[in-house]
């Protein structure tokens, strides 16, 4: 594991500071189309509620104990009747807006490092799981610490460095589409920054522009856990809870026009969006498991690559590793995580 440095950068942990970025009509209109749920009355308990109030106040179905054990043991450790569910407020998120390029469509499975891993010139670092000859995927689980972020060794006196951390549906090799959520750090350094470390929720479902979840507080080191999934091809839903400063937050969404949820991949991923890639402590997705109306996939169960950032001159930014152990009989007897480790310079990317 990487030591955990002491940076120099002070970090914001209440709101992010809004980026001045003028919204286009379609802007407006996405984040019109967002739903947002009814606020629970009080003494809600999710695990005592039928499925149409955890739909109608924006809970994550309750999966089946003996049809997807680990997806329930996993729901189960993160539904906590005591967090607290706030309504969520959006912005479209100038930081991904930004993305060099998108989908790992765009690079050649054959370009792989020594190791046999995928080098992503789109930025991707983790694991992906293709649904092989299975049914479509419709859910995607897991948890992680935010890493902290700081510029890294000779990196550029001024700029903003940046990564995504989250977890998806789709966008591997065939697909030009991703539903994702998870959470962003950016630091930004020289002129016209103010040198703070900034933390954000967001979601996603490419190639709409990603969306950010203003009051939703989050900082290094919190704990968060998320489910993405598609109730039916033409519906993403997105759920996130902070383990640490306890709330979560949940938004329904439209796909982009002409798209469908295909299914295809599940992706837990460090993502370096822009060319300016901070250093991060290890980030370590725990309880990777996704499914389908009928079946569980994790890491050990189907067909699953490991992709790295690569800088433009080749060089490998990351290293990614999967544990997958059965240790024992049970719905909690399968680990099944992703580890992805900062190693390079972090610029060029």
């Amino acid at each position: 594991m990487l030591e955990v440095f002491a940076d120099n950068h002070p970090r914001k942990t209440s709101r992010p500071r809004r980026e001045d970025t003028p919204m286009t009509t379609s802007d407006l209109d996405l984040l019109s189309r967002l739903r947002r749920y009814e606020q629970p009355p009080a003494g809600f308990s999710p695990r005592r509620a039928a499925p149409d109030e955890l739909n109608r106040y924006g809970y994550p179905r309750q999966p089946d104990p003996e049809r997807e054990p680990r997806l329930h043991a996993l729901w189960d450790t993160t539904i906590d009747d005591s967090y607290r569910m706030i309504t969520p407020e959006f912005s479209i998120d100038p930081i991904l807006s930004e993305r060099r390029s998108r989908s790992l469509a765009l690079i050649d499975p054959d370009r792989r490092d020594a190791q046999g891993k995928l080098l992503s010139a789109d930025g991707w670092a983790g694991a992906v799981v293709g649904r092989g000859d299975g049914p479509a995927l419709n859910t995607v689980s897991a948890s992680f610490h935010v890493p902290r972020i700081f510029v890294p060794p000779g990196g550029l006196p001024n700029g903003r460095y940046s990564i995504g951390v989250w977890i998806g549906l789709n966008g591997y090799i065939v697909d030009q589409q991703v539903v994702q959520a998870g959470i962003v750090g950016w630091l930004g350094i020289g002129p016209g920054y103010d040198g703070f470390v900034r933390y954000y929720a967001f979601f996603e479902w490419y190639p709409n522009p990603p969306v950010r979840i203003d009051n939703f507080v989050v900082a290094d080191f919190d704990e968060i856990a998320l489910t993405v999934c598609t109730p039916n091809p033409s519906r993403g839903f997105v759920a996130i809870s902070n383990k640490t400063n306890p709330q979560n937050t949940s938004v329904g969404f439209d796909p982009p026009p002409g798209i469908v949820s295909s299914g295809s991949s599940a992706e837990w991923i460090v993502e370096a969006p822009q060319h300016l890639v901070p250093r991060f402590n290890d980030v370590k997705f725990v309880g990777c498991v996704g499914g389908s109306q009928s079946t569980e996939i994790d890491l050990g169960t189907n067909p699953h690559y490991v992709t790295e950032i690569s800088s433009g001159t080749g060089a490998v930014l990351t290293q990614s590793t999967i544990d997958y152990e059965i240790f024992a009989v049970g719905p909690h007897g399968v680990r099944s995580n992703t580890d992805i480790r900062f190693r390079g310079s972090g610029w060029p990317a």
